[in-house]
């Protein structure tokens, strides 16, 4: 009850009815990249995290089942429905691929289409693979889940029944890839948030010896955009040695991928970006020391569920300060002409680039 009441008094609130739309997105949160790949279609949207409540359908919820009141989620699921009944789409989409909420509706509405993309590179534990069991094949169902590569689509056909297409990053693709100027400057993805704290204290000094050493310049971009994050960074830069980058999420979709293809070496705690910056053609080194402390093998692995070596030229699971430093070396010397020859095949694998998600449109054009 008390979450009911803070979801209420707290959203944005429409009191109009839902307009009959042909493409629903279900789960508001970080769908710009959807509309940005889709924007010449008209498109509705259900929030379901509280951010935007529709009372009309509050209404017609309550109207229907009034006892539903005393019993918060199940009122949350009658009112998805009923959203999804007075929009009538013949599309629903969700960027949040790792809700399993979602791939149950197929059963209730079995003649639409439900597509499902990828939004974040997917783990063993604590993340949608953790929480089915082969036996939730039989409830689960999606008509297309887009995804990063083919190893992960395997998984998604192995818990959900669905069709799967590969096309890496949706973000990703959005942005254009930028001319392979010199630079000399080396990125650090941050992790911020994941338990990173520790290791990137260590891993920060380290490449500092390294930048001073090469003349290069080290910059920081920041995975959560918020103050605490900023604050920490700070601490680590008093006598301003690195220049430290906020993430502009929505407010700028190219900031990232633009930054990255301003610099020389990406360095990367296993994070969805630093894949997304392989795929760009990066030179990018992943240093997996990270396991934010669950204990689970594939939070450290190179491109989980693919199976690589503890140690490649371009990864790396163990802390060795001689290791990192001998990478960077490594990678940094080489030019990206030379990267591109030796590992072209291996980043195509890991993040295909699918410009202007053009798999995607193709699949909505077919489905409308």
């Amino acid at each position: 009850m008390k979450e009911q009441f803070f979801f209420l008094f707290f959203s944005k609130k429409k009191i109009s009815k839902p307009k009959k739309n042909k493409i629903l997105i279900f789960d508001g949160t970080n769908c710009l990249p959807v509309l940005r790949s889709l924007k010449i279609y008209d498109i509705e949207k259900l929030c379901i995290r509280g951010e935007e409540i529709n009372f009309y359908i509050v209404l017609k919820t309550l109207q229907k089942k009034f006892y539903l009141i005393l019993q918060p989620k199940l009122f949350w699921k009658e009112y998805i429905f009923n959203y999804i009944h007075i929009v009538d789409p013949k599309i629903v989409i969700t960027f949040i691929d790792n809700n399993p909420f979602f791939y149950t509706l197929k059963k209730k509405y079995s003649s639409k289409i439900f597509i499902s993309i990828q939004n974040g590179y997917r783990f063993k534990k604590g993340d949608i693979f953790g929480n089915l069991s082969i036996r939730s094949k039989q409830n689960l169902a999606c008509d297309y889940v887009f995804c990063f590569n083919k190893n992960v689509a395997k998984l998604y056909r192995k818990f959900i029944k669905c069709k799967t297409i590969v096309i890496g990053s949706l973000r990703n693709n959005l942005t254009k890839i930028s001319s392979k100027k010199k630079s000399d400057k080396i990125l650090l993805i941050s992790s911020y948030g994941l338990k990173s704290e520790t290791i990137e204290k260590k891993l920060i000094p380290i490449l500092l010896i390294f930048c001073k050493r090469k003349n290069f310049k080290l910059l920081i971009l920041g995975r959560t955009g918020t103050q605490k994050e900023v604050s920490f960074y700070e601490e680590l830069n008093n006598s301003h040695f690195f220049d430290f980058y906020n993430n502009q999420g929505q407010k700028d979709l190219h900031f990232s991928y633009n930054l990255i293809d301003n610099c020389n070496t990406i360095i990367s705690l296993n994070a969805t970006l630093g894949y997304e910056a392989l795929g760009r053609g990066k030179k990018t080194i992943f240093l997996n020391f990270n396991n934010r402390e669950i204990n689970c093998k594939s939070y450290v692995t190179y491109n989980w569920p693919s199976k690589f070596s503890r140690e490649g030229f371009n990864w790396l699971t163990v802390f060795n300060k001689k290791k990192i430093l001998r990478k960077l070396e490594n990678i940094s010397n080489l030019s990206n002409k030379k990267w591109s020859k030796k590992y072209k095949n291996q980043y195509n694998f890991i993040m295909p680039i699918d410009y202007h998600n053009k798999k995607l449109k193709n699949v909505i054009k077919k489905s409308l």
